[in-house]
């Protein structure tokens, strides 16, 4: 794993050496256990790297291929070059090394760009090929690891974060009204865009050629079609599934230094628990999170689950100042990012990266077997579409806004009304309303004119609902979980795992986002993932007698927070302060009268605007962080 950045000059210029190392400097966090860098006329490579496989020298990077004209840099792991490096070595390849970088080069050396579907793992790759002058740019299968750029005439920029391009002197972008308009209504921004309208996200799946001043994006994998075909005997495919999961959990056990799992007590974690105990000799470390609150604590199924797998768990508890986490955590980001569970993951994160370097994680299994409440939300809503335009219209609909202010985790009134709102849409639009911040319809409200004005006409959930192939299949919760892996996957779920666990430089590795494992579930039928009252139907049937029945038989819990609570008790007046107060950075696009009315309805308790209050928050803490403005200034 590792930080990586670089520039590309169309006129052969060499780059500044200074300018590419405050690019990699700001990486460091990526990588700590290493530096290096490539510079040659229009060209310069840097890493920061984070050594996992081949702790020697021998892996250093930027790696040059024998002949001097291919630079390698990137970050991630290919799981798969023990297999890759051997059949290399039958073709007459030579290997210095042990690790997966040598290999990467040496397979496009051999393939070109062809490589990329060779690979198994997760990676951003920056290859220089001085034979074509050509820069390649790639970003793994389902987007585990970011990869960022941004182009002028001059020439092109990347980095790993967007902190890396930042840092490049001279380089000050404005923040991006669309890209803010949308981080308010969804907590994330949609690949390609960033908070800058002049940096761009490469997408996962594709790879990017910089070659004589221009760049041509191109797809290199996608899901395969779905079709209808007769559903195979399940015995079947428990049995393919067992393999696939072995298989991805034991190349992933691969690593030069001491592992952990990430365990929150849900089906999925501990799936990859089951599994390893399969393919591991010895006691396994786990680490698991909880909260003061005992709503939102899974430490009890945790426990059962690493007393029956033989894991040797450890508890980690979130004490400390919330306000004060989520200020370093944005200003760490660079992005109003605002996904509340980045507090806890952040958290686990710092305090796993103190014992080990790479923890292994559930992340992947609802996108894949049909986890969310709202999968099944779906196939209610093709069923009784016709009742809530009934429910509406009855003094019931008014009685759960009343009360949806409940102070639990699961808030069903809340929910169920929400559902309600969306049932009468088309799936598409539904999925989308579903999926984006609670308060997204109304948070246009809160708008300062000329913000509201730019931003006109402009459906910031729309991206949600965007995938490729036809909604109106019979087959809806398959095209609902390809929605998921394509947006909100890899730009909510995978960006906060990546952005919080490598700022301690924590590797984190998860079997159910190996593309094998996805390319399957995807062929799985539907009925198999959401049915009855539960989802992954599939996985808990694969895990019967497996794995706890507490564990295989609890609903989807998630890994959230409880600041509603926080926002009427501790967060309440830092919250007022930071949004109100005279230092208020976000009344350049928010009116503070409809801001303190928002959290005087919350702190009276009429209605639970805990999500829409958090972003606004989020929003605040980014813009003071990018002008240097303290918190405690908020008064």
């Amino acid at each position: 794993m590792c930080g990586i950045a670089g520039i590309v000059y169309c006129d052969q210029r060499p780059p500044d050496p200074l300018a590419l190392r405050a690019m990699a400097s700001a990486l460091e966090h990526r990588g700590p256990d290493d530096a290096g860098e490539h510079l040659e006329p229009g060209i310069g490579l840097a890493s920061r790297r984070l050594s996992i496989l081949d702790l020697s020298p021998a892996a250093h990077m930027p790696m040059v291929s024998p002949d001097g004209r291919v630079v390698l840099s990137w970050n991630g792991e290919i799981y798969n070059h023990v297999e890759l490096r051997e059949e290399m070595k039958r073709r007459g390849a030579r290997c210095r090394s042990t690790g997966d970088t040598e290999v990467l080069l040496q397979l496009y050396l051999a393939q070109g760009p062809e490589f990329l579907r060779r690979l198994v793992g997760m990676f951003a790759i920056a290859l220089w090929d001085g034979r074509k002058r050509a820069l390649l740019l790639a970003r793994d299968r389902l987007g585990v690891k970011p990869l960022v750029y941004r182009l002028d005439d001059e020439g092109l920029r990347f980095a790993s974060e967007i902190r890396g391009l930042l840092a490049e002197p001279g380089f000050s972008p404005e923040p991006d009204p669309e890209a803010i308009h949308s981080a308010l209504a969804l907590r994330f921004i949609p690949n390609p865009r960033t908070a800058f309208a002049s940096i761009l996200q490469v997408p996962p799946a594709h790879l990017l050629m910089y070659e004589s001043g221009r760049a041509r994006l191109e797809r290199y994998w996608s899901l395969p079609e779905i079709q209808d075909v007769p559903a195979r005997r399940h015995r079947e495919c428990q049995e393919r599934y067992r393999s696939l999961m072995d298989e991805a959990v034991k190349i992933r056990l691969r690593s030069d230094v001491p592992m952990a799992l990430l365990l929150s007590g849900g089906i999925d974690s501990t799936a990859i628990a089951h599994h390893v105990r399969r393919n591991h000799a010895g006691r396994f470390r786990a680490f698991t999170v909880s909260f003061s609150e005992a709503d939102y604590d899974e430490i009890p199924r945790a426990r059962a689950a690493a007393e029956q797998l033989g894991l040797a768990l450890e508890e980690i508890t979130i004490r400390e100042s919330v306000l004060d986490t989520l200020e370093t955590i944005v200003g760490h980001m660079q992005t109003p990012f605002a996904d509340p569970s980045v507090v806890p993951s952040w958290v686990l994160a710092r305090e796993v990266s103190r014992h080990v370097k790479v923890g292994l994680v559930g992340d992947g299994g609802d996108e894949n077997f049909g986890g969310y409440d709202r999968y099944r939300a779906h196939l209610l809503a093709d069923r009784f579409g016709w009742l809530p335009g009934v429910v509406s219209r009855t003094p019931f609909f008014a009685l759960l806004e009343a009360v949806s202010s409940e102070k639990n985790r699961r808030n069903y009134p809340g929910r169920i009304r929400r559902f309600l709102e969306g049932w009468e849409l088309p799936a598409r639009e539904r999925n989308a309303l579903w999926m984006a911040n609670p308060g997204a319809r109304r948070i246009t409200r809160l708008y300062q004119p000329d913000f509201a004005a730019r931003v006109a006409g402009i459906d910031a959930t729309r991206a949600l609902g965007m995938i490729p192939n036809d909604w109106g299949s019979a087959r809806l919760i398959d095209r609902v979980l390809r929605a998921d892996l394509g947006r909100y996957l890899p730009d909510d779920l995978l960006f906060k795992a990546d952005i919080t666990s490598m700022a301690f430089g924590l590797e984190l590795r998860s079997p159910f986002l190996d593309h094998r494992v996805v390319e399957f579930a995807a062929t799985l039928p539907p009925e198999w993932k959401v049915r009855g009252r539960g989802g992954k139907w599939f996985l808990r049937e694969v895990y019967r007698g497996h794995i706890p029945e507490s564990v295989r038989r609890a609903r989807k819990s998630g890994f959230g927070m409880p600041i509603d609570h926080w926002f009427r008790d501790g967060l309440r007046e830092p919250a007022h302060d930071l949004l109100l107060g005279r230092g208020a950075q976000s009344r350049e696009y928010l009116r503070a009268d409809s801001v303190g009315a928002v959290l005087k309805i919350h702190r009276m308790g009429q209605r639970n605007y805990d999500e829409m209050i958090w972003t606004l928050l989020v929003l605040e803490l980014w813009l003071r962080s990018r002008r240097s403005r303290p918190v405690r200034e908020a008064a």
